[in-house]
């Protein structure tokens, strides 16, 4: 079984990093690159960059931005924000990105994970399930503004078909807010696909961790709680070993 990935993310809108509850209303916390040089220093084991002013620009996240993050991180990367096409994914793998999140297009085109998994590999292609912790039947788009008439299970299996080689379950109702998670259908969507998926929103405190790993899921997707708390990567990885999981070793101190 492969190891518990403790993932952070960065929401930007390709200059600052953002924060917001519930996917909005998103304001400036501070400038991307210096986040990205702490988050170097801190060993973490894979990073993700959304760009989610991109789609509002009818463009996807800029190349020059993926490659500053290549240029700084040492782990692999996963980049999202406005990619419609093949030929976008093409340039955000170029420019160095070793995997890229498919989001509101997963939906509007859904072709474009069967073609995009073709040509990439299904492992470099990840989808997002933005989701409402308390109700099945609500999948969530345009960074969390549309709701879809669809059931959330039969969603997660549709994109597992058509490609995904993982997804990432979004909980739109807890985002940012670090009130603690609800992975009650997480679990169950989860549970019914056959692709490693990994969660976020809502996440507080380490024992918050510990559930999602018991829970079964390859990773802890995170935002809010590195940025505005004081638990660190190395501080969830301590309290996770020193309860039996199986993490990635430090290589720096």
């Amino acid at each position: 079984m492969s190891k518990f990935r403790i993932i952070p993310i960065i929401l930007t809108d390709g200059v600052n990093t953002l924060k917001g509850e519930q996917f909005d209303p998103w304001r400036p916390v501070g400038i991307i690159q210096s986040a990205l040089n702490i988050y170097e220093s801190r060993d973490v084991d894979e990073f993700v960059l959304i760009d989610v002013s991109a789609r509002s620009k009818s463009t996807s996240i800029d190349q020059a931005l993926i490659k500053v993050a290549c240029e700084t991180l040492s782990v692999p990367l996963t980049v999202g924000g406005g990619l419609n096409s093949v030929d976008q994914i093409r340039d955000a793998l170029k420019a160095g990105a070793d995997k890229v999140i498919l989001g509101t297009s997963a939906f509007t085109n859904p072709n474009l994970i069967s073609e995009a998994s073709l040509e990439f590999g299904s492992q470099a292609i990840i989808c997002s399930l933005d989701i409402d912790s308390n109700n099945q039947n609500s999948v969530y788009t345009q960074g969390g503004q549309k709701k879809l008439d669809l059931d959330a299970i039969q969603a997660a299996q549709n994109l597992e078909r058509l490609g995904a080689g993982e997804l990432l379950i979004q909980l739109v109702d807890l985002e940012g807010k670090l009130s603690g998670i609800n992975l009650e259908i997480a679990k169950k969507i989860m549970r019914k696909v056959n692709v490693p998926v990994s969660v976020g929103g809502g996440i507080s405190d380490p024992k918050d961790f510990l559930q999602i790993y018991q829970s079964g899921f390859s990773g802890a997707v995170v935002g809010a709680l590195f940025q505005f708390t004081e638990n660190t990567p190395n501080s969830i990885r301590d309290f996770l070993s020193n309860r039996g999981v199986e993490v990635r070793n430090k290589f720096k101190q």
